[in-house]
């Protein structure tokens, strides 16, 4: 299997080493998806939300929501959410 370096980058948000595709590559071949492999590599996504509960990301303003449908390694990313207790409250009861 071939996997270019953009879509490795694309994945887990840096260049990565020969040693970390070699990884990368093994444990698909033995099953998993690429994002679920690359996963294991990619540092979360700050998201520090403003008043309207939105952040940047990739030159736009989004929700957590929104961040959940669009990134690029599906139900693998992972998210920090930083904001006021109140911003908090309001994204778990939704």
């Amino acid at each position: 299997m071939r996997i270019k370096n953009d879509e490795l980058e694309r994945l887990i948000g840096y260049s990565p080493s020969k040693q970390m595709r070699i990884e990368i590559l093994k444990e698909v071949r033995e099953g998993k998806t690429i994002e679920e492999a690359a996963s294991k590599f990619n540092l979360p996504t700050m998201a520090i939300l403003d008043a309207d509960g939105k952040f940047d990301f990739e030159d736009r303003r989004i929700t957590p929501q929104e961040w959940h449908k669009i990134n690029p390694l599906k139900e693998f990313g992972k998210i920090v959410i930083i904001g006021t207790k109140e911003e908090i409250e309001k994204l778990n009861n939704e």
